[in-house]
């Protein structure tokens, strides 16, 4: 439930509030997130409390301007922040501008409040098919330098979720660069709050670290293109002492798979600032008079139960409202696959074997991995030479897959299209700019820059299943730059029946469960 009474806002899901405020300045004061307030018909009377006094601006702080002398924008919690104007810690916006300058100053001019979630013109994100989320559409102008700042917040009230993003319009008659646009930002009234990141490695993913910033700031990012199982997106802030079943917990997710930044920072006044979107470490774009570039989402959560709290919201959340499609609902087969088995030493008779043992298990998936295509008999050789060996799989893939369908079983392949062999480049290029020639220009909910066509894809795949060659999707860029190429991990699961049906899974590679959607 989204409520306004100006320059009061107030945002309720089942369980927790997220409050802010429009300052006699035009600047949107951060007043609460955590448990639910109950408010009374009257806004004011029942936020106002929450709001920071100020006599004067402390020390050798920046007042925001001679009308008023006791504001500073770096004694006070805010909503989005920018440089220039007195706020000195981690921006949410910086732009360079025609001139050369960075200060930017955004203001409130306008707020909306809307039912339904549009899907994002360039970006994945999440959507409720019952058009329940509440949206709120708060616009901000810098009125010297003719730009529009759009912040947007989703309400999942069920999942106790607050999901926020945000836009940048260009009204203006020159072209300035963005250097940063996040995401998301949350200034608390505290410090001591414990930052929980997870960082690692290939096969050593989601290793927990703790850190309790007293001052200063602690930065979690990457720089790999990916979202990496280096550093993960996902931060929890903790009050001290919360443990799995109580204390104050927040979770952030950012629904993005590049290059990601998360960073909290403490002032000198005892306020903690967090936020998060995109790296913006080398982060340039142009934007044009008239164009807008949008932030990936950030999906928020607050429990007062502990990080297990936290967890099941999160978890709720991602089942409704990230997972799509045919699997949405469905029970995942148990599988086997041929990998530890095998390893790249397979053939068609080895196979049905194992797959013979798996259904006598209790097996109902059976995937075959790698070693089943070209001279693929080590991980130096083929990699994006997708043609069938034809010793190891005489009858093709169709064979393989109507003995293995007989057995009972579903079936699997593994394919790796984000890397290749360097004597398998030219061929799979080949390959891409003759299958790129049947998609269409259908913008991916999934990917951002990859334009995808499910139904090219699957017409493609279904007609080349009985021969002996791999279903492949055409992907081409849809960056408006063309500088930026993405590649997905794509598991092709068959299920070949009567009518030889294909069911297509795409997987975000590496896997990020808030980026995971089955067609």
């Amino acid at each position: 439930m989204i409520r306004e009474q100006y320059p009061f806002f107030q945002l309720d899901t089942e369980h927790t509030s997220y409050c802010f405020r429009v300052t006699e300045t035009g600047h949107l004061e951060h007043l609460h997130y955590g448990r639910k307030i109950t408010s009374g018909e009257n806004l004011t009377e029942s936020l106002a409390i929450f709001a920071e006094k100020h006599a004067f601006a402390p020390g050798n702080t920046n007042v925001y301007d001679k009308e008023h002398p006791e504001f500073s924008l770096e004694d006070i919690r805010l909503e989005m922040s920018s440089y220039g104007k007195g706020d000195i810690r981690e921006p949410f916006v910086e732009i360079l501008h025609g001139d050369g300058s960075f200060t930017s100053d955004f203001r409130y001019e306008k707020a909306e409040i809307t039912k339904g979630k549009a899907e994002f013109q360039t970006l994945p994100g999440s959507y409720d098919e019952n058009d329940e989320v509440e949206h709120l559409c708060v616009t901000l102008k810098d009125a010297a330098y003719g730009l529009v700042l759009e912040l947007h917040y989703y309400v999942y009230e069920k999942c106790d979720v607050i999901a926020r993003s945000a836009r940048l319009l260009n009204e203006s008659d020159e072209t300035v660069q963005i250097k940063r646009l996040m995401s998301t930002q949350l200034d608390f009234d505290m410090e001591t709050l414990v930052c929980t990141t997870f960082h690692g490695a290939w096969a050593r993913e989601m290793k927990r670290t703790d850190v309790c910033l007293h001052g200063g700031k602690y930065v979690n990012e990457s720089y790999t293109g990916t979202s990496s199982s280096r550093t993960n997106p996902f931060v929890m802030l903790a009050e001290t002492g919360t443990n799995e079943d109580s204390g104050a917990c927040y979770g952030i997710n950012l629904i993005y798979r590049g290059n990601h930044y998360e960073a909290m920072e403490v002032s000198g006044y005892g306020e903690t600032r967090f936020v998060a979107g995109i790296n913006p470490q080398s982060f340039s774009r142009q934007l044009e008079p008239g164009a807008t570039f949008e932030a990936p989402e950030a999906v928020m959560v607050y429990s007062p139960l502990g990080y297990n709290g936290m967890s099941q919201c999160m978890h709720r959340f991602v089942r409704e409202h990230i997972v799509r499609g045919t699997w949405k609902k469905k029970t995942r087969p148990v599988l086997l696959n041929s990998w530890e088995a095998s390893y790249f030493d397979i053939n068609e008779r080895k196979l049905l074997a194992l797959a013979k043992a798996g259904k006598e298990a209790g097996i109902e998936l059976f995937v075959m991995d790698d070693g089943w295509f070209g001279e693929r008999n080590d991980d130096k050789h083929s990699l994006g030479d997708w043609d069938v060996n034809p010793k190891k799989l005489p009858g093709g893939l169709s064979g393989i897959c109507e003995k293995v369908k007989a057995l009972g079983l579903s079936f699997g392949i593994w394919v790796e299209p984000e890397l290749n062999s360097s004597n398998a480049v030219r061929k799979i290029m080949l390959q891409f700019l003759s299958l790129s020639r049947i998609c269409s220009a259908a913008s991916s909910p999934f990917i951002p820059g990859i334009s995808i066509s499910s139904s090219a894809i699957w017409q493609f795949s279904a007609k080349n299943c009985s021969t002996a060659s791999l279903p492949l999707a055409a992907l081409t860029t849809a960056s408006s730059s063309g500088k930026y190429f993405w590649m997905v991990l794509v598991t092709i699961i068959l299920s070949i029946g009567s009518s030889s049906a294909i069911s297509t899974r795409f997987m975000s590679y590496p896997p990020f469960p808030l980026c995971m959607e089955y067609l």
